[in-house]
């Protein structure tokens, strides 16, 4: 299947879940520079209480203006970044493997910044391969009480 050609796709993500598909090896997935260039994830703004999100964006506009303001190249700045911002992201996938991340990070258990670029990711390898078999998860996004208990273990070897 992987001779069915590549697919690159590109996208603004915040860095904390950029970081959490940077995990696939799959891939080219080009590390992007923390910036505060492309803005803070307007998801997290939305996740507070509608009575303190203009003194958090005030917040926001005040650091992003002392980290723009600092005398320090770009690669320094990074670090005093929030890993909310939006970085631009360029991942090339074979087909199998654009398949498998699209159909993995579209669950309900993925980061919802995540979970939006997943589901669109799958969109537009159906309409390229519309009688293609895909598993991709496109319910809305709701609250899980697995979500953030995802981790990477090893598995127990049957001793038989």
């Amino acid at each position: 299947l992987k001779k069915f050609g590549t697919f690159t796709f590109q996208f603004l993500l915040d860095f904390g879940s950029f970081r959490d598909l940077q995990r696939h090896r799959s891939g080219i997935i080009l590390m992007p520079p923390l910036t505060t260039k492309y803005g803070f994830q307007k998801w997290y703004i939305e996740q507070i209480p509608k009575k303190y999100r203009a003194e958090v964006q005030s917040v926001i506009k005040k650091q992003t203006k002392k980290i723009n303001s600092l005398k320090c190249d770009e690669k320094t700045r990074q670090y005093y970044t929030a890993m909310g911002f939006n970085v631009a992201c360029s991942c090339t996938f074979d087909l199998p493997s654009a398949t498998y991340i699209a159909e993995l990070r579209s669950g309900q258990t993925v980061h919802p910044t995540l979970r939006v670029v997943a589901q669109e990711m799958g969109k537009s390898i159906q309409k390229l391969f519309p009688k293609m078999k895909m598993y991709c998860d496109y319910s809305p996004d709701e609250w899980s009480s697995k979500r953030g208990t995802q981790t990477i273990t090893k598995k127990e070897e049957n001793n038989k």
